[in-house]
């Protein structure tokens, strides 16, 4: 520790540091699944084929539309970039057929929250802000 670290620290200010320094942090919850999961079967493919289909449609297959929601970035340098996320995102889902994609910055607007197959949030939600409608999704 450097020399005269501690000298500027009251009594819990001191003990608030010893126990960063030597209490082992908390290992991440163990990995529960072993090995991947079971295949789908044919009935349930056919079942999700046949729920995606829209009658008279030249394809058969609604779109998707997943809206990508980003806020600011607020933590350093590598770490929580969500308009670099967004960004990479959007233009990795627009490769794929049958993929409408929109973005949003903040909040989504009505029409895109009328429009969403799958809505995607990954910015940080603060208290008093809007209650997040993370990762909803609907058919």
């Amino acid at each position: 520790m450097p020399e005269g670290l501690t000298q500027g620290l009251d009594a819990q200010q001191l003990k608030d540091l010893m126990t960063f320094l030597l209490i082992a942090p908390l290992e991440p919850a163990a990995l529960e699944a072993t090995g991947p999961p079971a295949p789908r079967t044919r009935a349930e493919i056919e079942a999700l084929r046949k729920s995606s289909q829209v009658a008279g449609s030249s394809n058969n297959a609604k779109p998707l539309h997943i809206v990508l929601a980003a806020g600011p970035k607020d933590h350093g340098p590598g770490e929580h970039d969500y308009p670099l996320w967004q960004t990479r995102w959007e233009k990795l889902l627009r490769l794929a057929d049958g993929i409408e994609v929109s973005t949003a910055f903040g909040w989504p607007n009505a029409k895109q929250f009328e429009r969403q197959t799958s809505l995607s949030f990954i910015r940080t939600i603060r208290a008093g802000q809007r209650s997040a409608r993370c990762n909803s999704t609907h058919s």
